[in-house]
């Protein structure tokens, strides 16, 4: 990959080149065109391995974009382009499945859930950077609820506020997400479980940074009775808000402010 370095920056084609940017690079990144068609690719022979690997990275980036869907409510607290070091997680999901054959390899994460404990959204103000103190996370998958304990909260000594706003707040998310199967007859991954109870969110009342707090715990509970079946995967995200007054006298979220992370999953 090529960065662009000089007084004429521009985004498109020119020759064999393409230019374009991306959100967490500040540079314009250049490469050339090129390569095998999608035709010989899906074809010829000599491409075989090409096409295991490809059929392969659609069960990845499936599996990735079904945890991303179930972190939604902290996923704009991210101040990088998260889904490539994601991705790469779900891909060694995949390496775990000796059971199947290259093509076919299965994306268990409920085989793997400590590949993405702790997984930081952030790169230039992590979560535990804020809070300098570890967050209680109780999962109960017979009752479909979690359980979060908040120690007490003491500014400047576990909570750092980076950007100087006067309010901050918490968000959690609980979700769930299936294993997934290659499915030879249709040749595409499938979920392994299809019923599962909907993902749900709470953010906690905004209070100063100044303000010390006492002990708090957050109950995150899915109104579903379903039993989760040993497929899916509970995924716990946190996230930290900061907020500013509003001229109508509400608190309002600080765009690219806060930070997140994957709390625990089970």
């Amino acid at each position: 990959m090529a960065h662009l370095i000089g007084s004429i920056p521009f985004k498109g084609s020119i020759g064999g080149l393409s230019a374009y940017t991306r959100s967490d690079i500040d540079k314009i990144i250049i490469r050339t065109k090129g390569g095998a068609s999608k035709e010989q690719i899906k074809k010829k022979p000599s491409f075989a391995a090409t096409r295991k690997i490809n059929q392969e990275w659609k069960g990845v980036t499936m599996m990735s974009k079904n945890i991303r869907e179930n972190i939604v409510a902290v996923k704009h607290l991210a101040d990088y382009n998260f889904t490539g070091t994601l991705n790469a997680r779900c891909k060694k999901m995949q390496y775990a499945d000796i059971q199947n054959e290259n093509g076919k390899r299965s994306v268990l994460l409920s085989a793997t859930r400590y590949l993405l404990d702790e997984f930081s959204l952030n790169k230039r103000m992590a979560f535990d950077t804020v809070l300098k103190q570890p967050l209680g996370c109780l999962i109960q998958r017979n009752e479909n609820k979690v359980l979060i304990d908040i120690a007490p909260i003491y500014p400047s000594i576990n909570f750092v506020n980076p950007g100087k706003y006067p309010f901050y707040r918490f968000v959690f998310m609980l979700g769930y997400v299936s294993d997934l199967l290659y499915n030879s007859t249709q040749e595409r991954y499938i979920a392994q479980a299809i019923d599962m109870p909907h993902a749900i969110d709470k953010r906690t009342e905004w209070v100063s940074v100044q303000k010390k707090l006492l002990q708090q715990q957050v109950l995150l509970e899915s109104n579903g009775t379903l039993i989760l079946n040993d497929a899916i995967t509970i995924i716990v995200s946190a996230g930290i808000e900061f907020g500013l007054p509003a001229i109508d006298g509400t608190i309002e979220y600080v765009k690219y402010s806060g930070c997140g992370k994957l709390l625990k999953l089970g």
